[in-house]
């Protein structure tokens, strides 16, 4: 099996629900934006934990996320 199709496997069964926005563009093998797609749900989902808003971002947020 190819190792495109064995990720696309697992994207279908191991991916979790918050990051299913990266799934369209890995299969139409856009994998930097299924990356970046995958990294935004991530950084949203830290964020809302953290109750932090919108303007902590990158590093920033997860420095601060981490406190």
């Amino acid at each position: 099996m190819a190792a495109h199709e064995e990720v696309a496997m697992r994207l279908h069964a191991d991916l979790h629900p918050a990051l299913s926005e990266a799934r369209p563009s890995f299969e139409r093998g856009s994998y930097q934006a299924a990356i970046f797609d995958a990294t935004h749900q991530v950084e949203i989902r830290v964020r809302d934990l953290a109750h932090l808003g919108p303007d902590t971002y990158g590093v920033t947020l997860m420095h601060t996320a981490q406190s």
